[in-house]
């Protein structure tokens, strides 16, 4: 059954119009001889988005699968910069020089921290089903091993923590991106936002509900320290000054 029957976490409306991936004519014709768009229901290209029920219906919205099979088919490939996002195919942000010292610094930091048997990676793809979404966070702690995601990427039960640092996406990072993780029920999620010059540290998501969230957030400010929480056991503090640029 094709994804547009579900209901999404993310409204269209929630997405910059700049942000939905316009695919071009040749990539459309593609996606359907792979199986990922099915032309049968109804599904059309118009100015580069895909619509339900001819020119003029609802956007259409893919399930993870469907996505899988753009990116296995080399549809979508590194060039093109997408992220899964609620069902929506998205265009990833561009990176300004704070935001990628930022993201350094953070990872840098996680990785002097984490326990023998986790690591840290930096703007690489979970798996969240649930909510038919790939997005590349900035910063992730996964269980295991590099060699254990040869042939898949880690999904929310291998997440102890997701990061995504924030100046131009804050709006995002506090809405849906937090409603993603939240459903999934990934533990922790921070946000180093570097407009408030502050590290929001959320806590307790709802897992699915009608209005996923996380019930608990602490902000901590420059001459704090965050604690590093992995398995509600934690692995040692972190100055916030560490973590911005």
């Amino acid at each position: 059954m094709a994804a547009t029957t579900r209901k999404s976490l993310i409204p269209p409306a929630d997405i910059p119009a700049e942000r939905l991936f316009r695919m071009e004519g040749d990539q459309f014709r593609r996606a359907v001889e792979a199986g990922a768009i099915p032309v049968a229901d109804g599904v059309v290209l118009a100015k580069g988005l895909l619509h339900t029920r001819g020119n003029g219906g609802p956007l259409y919205r893919m399930d993870l699968d469907q996505y899988h099979r753009l990116v296995d088919n080399g549809i979508l490939d590194e060039r093109h910069q997408t992220e899964l996002l609620g069902g929506w195919i998205v265009a990833k942000m561009p990176i300004n020089p704070p935001h990628q010292t930022a993201t350094r610094k953070t990872r840098a930091e996680l990785s002097r921290r984490v326990p023998r048997g986790w690591f840290v990676d930096q703007n690489a793809p979970i798996s969240l089903p649930f909510s038919d979404s790939e997005p590349e966070p900035d910063v992730v702690v996964i269980r295991g091993d590099l060699r254990d995601f040869a042939e898949r990427h880690p999904g929310s039960g291998d997440t102890a923590l997701v990061i995504e640092v924030a100046h131009s996406s804050l709006a995002e990072d506090r809405g849906f991106q937090k409603r993603l993780y939240a459903v999934e029920g990934i533990p922790v999620y921070w946000i180093v936002n570097l407009v408030d010059l502050q590290i929001e540290v959320c806590t307790e998501p709802s897992g699915p509900s009608e209005a996923p969230d996380y019930q608990t957030r602490r902000d901590y400010k420059p001459g704090d320290s965050v604690p590093l929480v992995i398995e509600d056991q934690q692995r040692g503090l972190i100055p916030v000054a560490g973590l911005l640029p």
